[in-house]
């Protein structure tokens, strides 16, 4: 079952679309202006985000642009925009346009039902497990109320590198760590993952010293995926985990 935005006025297309979805067993929030969609994006993941260009308090270019380019969880959420009108593309960028551009006609049904079996052609959804490391108990929470709402996303957050020694004999498939911990660094956790059931876990290095840190000679210490600077934008740090879940699949 997936999670589905519908931002539009209540038309005979918003109906059959609502109609097809629920016939899937999707669940389907309907809302009709920007600010409501808007909010919804903030404070849920969707799997799924369809949208028209004319809604009501914000115009539909500028919100589909801000979702695109932003932070939130739904960054990287398949967007699916119906419109009526014409070179309707040239009005993004290529990094804010929508996923799939469906005309307003006839045949809207179905390009839409094309559309949703494309994003729905993989396998029951992957899972990722992550292992999230940081001694900041602020960075903590909000690194878990962000990722707790990525449905794909089984996380454990450690704050040590002791505390790590009781996960070597778990499963995960990316390690994020902080470069500085309040036992250790980066370093520590490398060494504990080479010489564990982990050691090809790919590993996330995250850092305000990035300047300072020769990333060529650091990506020899161990199965280096990245090293991202801190604080990093979420949208980044999302595409490297569909990275992993994309080469899981």
């Amino acid at each position: 079952m997936s999670k589905i935005l519908i931002v539009s006025e209540t038309n005979i297309v918003t109906k059959s679309i609502i109609a097809f979805c629920k016939k899937h067993g999707d669940e389907i929030v309907h809302v009709r202006t920007g600010s409501e969609a808007m909010g919804e994006l903030f404070n849920t993941k969707f799997d799924l985000f369809i949208s028209s260009l004319i809604v009501e308090e914000l115009d539909g270019v500028q919100m589909i642009s801000t979702v695109k380019s932003s932070q939130m969880v739904n960054s990287l959420t398949p967007i699916v925009l119906i419109t009526s009108g014409e070179d309707v593309e040239l009005l993004f960028s290529d990094e804010t346009k929508p996923d799939f551009i469906i005309k307003k006609d006839e045949e809207t049904m179905v390009e839409f039902e094309k559309a949703y079996q494309a994003i729905n052609s993989g396998d029951a959804e992957t899972k990722i497990n992550l292992l999230y490391i940081d001694d900041d108990r602020f960075v903590q929470k909000m690194i878990t109320m962000w990722l707790s709402k990525i449905d794909y996303i089984n996380l454990v957050v450690c704050g040590s590198v002791e505390e790590v020694k009781g996960y070597l004999d778990e499963d995960f498939d990316i390690i994020v760590s902080d470069n500085i911990l309040g036992d250790g660094e980066f370093a520590d956790i490398v060494k504990l993952v080479q010489s564990s059931k982990l050691v090809n876990t790919p590993i996330i290095i995250y850092t305000g010293t990035v300047a300072k840190l020769n990333i060529d000679e650091v990506k020899k210490t161990g199965n280096i995926l990245d090293v991202l600077p801190k604080p990093f934008e979420m949208k980044n740090f999302l595409k490297k985990i569909e990275f992993i879940k994309n080469l899981k699949k």
